[in-house]
C-alpha cells in the first residue's frame, strides 16, 4: 500500500505525514533519451520553487 510506504518513509526521515513528496528517477535504462544531470537539477529546482 503506497500510503503505508509514505508513512514509513516520512517517519524514518522525520517528515510530517502530510508532506508532499516528489521522487525523480534519473534514468529508465531503456532506449528513451534521459535528461542530463543539469536538466535534472533544473527540474528539481522548478518543482521546489514557490512560483511555477
Amino acid at each position: 500500500n503506497v500510503a503505508l510506504l509514505k508513512d514509513a518513509f516520512c517517519h524514518e526521515y522525520g517528515l510530517p505525514a502530510e508532506a508532499l513528496l516528489v521522487f525523480i528517477h534519473p534514468g529508465s535504462g531503456g532506449s528513451a533519451n534521459n535528461l542530463s544531470p543539469q536538466q535534472y537539477a533544473q527540474l528539481a529546482n522548478r518543482l521546489t520553487s514557490p512560483k511555477p
